[in-house]
């Protein structure tokens, strides 16, 4: 029940975090939306983390338990764990776009941003 608690508030706070990201991204500031991306995608893993450690309960379970308390919750076919690895590829692939744009990044490092965040999402 307290890792339930503890995934439930890691994945709500990495939400808000990529909101905050995009917001500066659409604003143009992009060291303000980098650095609200890397925290999300901390924050992500660490749920992932969480959830290998757990032999308990596993993250789907963290999702049902939310879908019988939100009734607007839509089912998806995905697992949790699924998505959240594919939200961490579009964390990864956020970060690598906003470093290309910022030129802070050459061009094999971008490249292999984007390889690792594909591979991912596979």
């Amino acid at each position: 029940e307290e890792n339930y608690e503890t995934r439930r508030r890691l994945l709500k706070k990495a939400q808000e975090l990529d909101q905050t990201g995009i917001s500066f991204f659409q604003q143009g500031q992009y060291q303000e939306a980098l650095k609200y991306y890397q925290e999300a995608l901390a924050l992500k893993k660490q749920t992932l983390e969480l959830n290998e450690d757990d032999d308990n309960e596993d993250i789907d379970d963290v999702v049902m338990k939310d879908q019988d308390k939100d009734e607007d919750y839509v089912d998806r076919p995905i697992s949790m764990k699924n998505q959240l690895l594919a939200s961490v590829a579009t964390s990864i692939n956020n970060i690598g776009f906003l470093r290309q744009r910022t030129n802070s990044a050459t061009h094999e490092e971008i490249m292999s941003v984007y390889k690792d965040s594909l591979q991912i999402k596979k």
